[in-house]
């Protein structure tokens, strides 16, 4: 049986076969292009039967893995982490060359027989992951425009506005502002190209979820029907409130910080007292 081991990288691919015994039969430099899997194929045909150990089949080889998957071989993900192990504990150096790269994952997998094996990819689940990950892409991306639009409204403002922003509320108070200078006009004028970013990525958001609701509802019935009802339900809500309040994370102002001076205590929110402790009591 042989392991071969790939280091894959943007442009190339490096292969090398290694048998239980840690000697490398030949190495292979493949270039990354649409007749790879075909090249590595035809190159490992003399070493059978074969594992291949991919680094990073997750990361930077997972293209590769999912080719070679899709040919029916066995493939397992290899951490870059342990092959720089091997590398370290063999020769006392990490040596960052390609066919050692590809050696050194070879043994990791020799030797490591609970690595995961690299399986087909769930379409939906791919689909919905990226979904996912983009609606956080762009509520990151919203987050840290508000905060740089409230940190510009502050040097506007005198005391500065509330922590909760709105873009209908930021366009009010840029409307609001009198143009009094160079600066002042510029201010402005960098405060309204924010807000066109805002309005870009409230739009991309609502659509980013109406896909995730339709990709759901389209899975078919997941464990009960007031479970589906209820996930739905929540990211509707989400998607029709996409140009909700987005709490800032710049510091609160003095004018906002500073407590209403009709505000009065009540029962509700007075903070109850602790019993006292018995005299004598343990």
């Amino acid at each position: 049986m042989f392991m071969i081991g790939i280091d894959p990288h943007k442009g190339s691919h490096t292969a090398a076969a290694v048998d239980q015994t840690d000697t490398v039969f030949d190495t292979f430099r493949v270039i990354a292009d649409d007749h790879q899997r075909e090249h590595l194929l035809a190159w490992a045909a003399p070493f059978t039967p074969r594992v291949w150990a991919v680094e990073g089949a997750t990361g930077m080889g997972a293209l590769l893995a999912q080719q070679l998957v899709a040919a029916d071989e066995h493939v397992v993900d290899v951490p870059p982490k342990l092959s720089s192990r091997v590398r370290l504990l063999e020769r006392g150096r990490i040596d960052r060359t390609d066919p050692n790269d590809a050696r050194s994952a070879a043994i990791v997998a020799w030797h490591n027989p609970t690595l995961n094996v690299v399986a087909g990819l769930d379409e939906h689940r791919v689909v919905l992951r990226l979904l996912a990950d983009r609606d956080h892409q762009i509520t990151a991306n919203r987050t840290r425009t508000i905060c740089r639009l409230h940190a510009l409204l502050c040097l506007l403002i005198e005391g500065g506005t509330g922590r909760a922003l709105t873009a209908l509320k930021a366009e009010q108070l840029l409307a609001s502002i009198d143009l009094d200078g160079a600066i002042t006009v510029e201010r402005v004028a960098v405060g309204t190209q924010l807000l066109d970013e805002i309005r870009v990525l409230d739009a991309a958001r609502v659509d980013v979820r109406k896909r995730t609701v339709a990709i759901i509802t389209a899975s078919g019935p997941p464990r009960s029907k007031r479970h589906r009802d209820r996930r739905i339900g929540t990211l509707s809500a989400r998607a029709e409130t996409a140009n909700s309040t987005t709490r800032s994370t710049w510091p609160l102002s003095p004018k906002s910080a500073t407590q209403h001076p009709d505000a009065t205590t009540t029962s509700a929110n007075r903070p109850m007292a602790r019993p006292a402790k018995k005299r004598g009591a343990p």
